[in-house]
């Protein structure tokens, strides 16, 4: 069984090597942050947006332009079926 702890807060799709690591989930394009972890408020560090708007444009489809570009850069970190 995998760590809670590891897997991403916004698409809870995409397990971290390590938590709060600042890495990139290459499902959601949110980057693994302890302060907004722990505040889905915040707005602000490596995230322009707060990690429940993040969570919210990622289910409607509306995010910028710039994280569907991260996230098909990083798609060849997608586990596999």
């Amino acid at each position: 069984m995998k760590d809670e702890n590891l897997i991403c807060p916004v698409c809870r799709q995409f397990y971290f090597e390590e938590k709060d690591s600042f890495d990139l989930c290459p499902i959601c394009g949110w980057f693994d942050d302890l302060i907004q972890r722990e505040d889905p408020d915040y707005k602000g560090g490596c995230n322009h947006r707060s990690q429940n708007q993040h969570r919210e444009q990622w289910k409607n489809g509306t995010l910028p332009d710039y994280i569907y570009d991260l996230i098909e850069q990083n798609k060849d970190r997608l586990p596999s079926k």
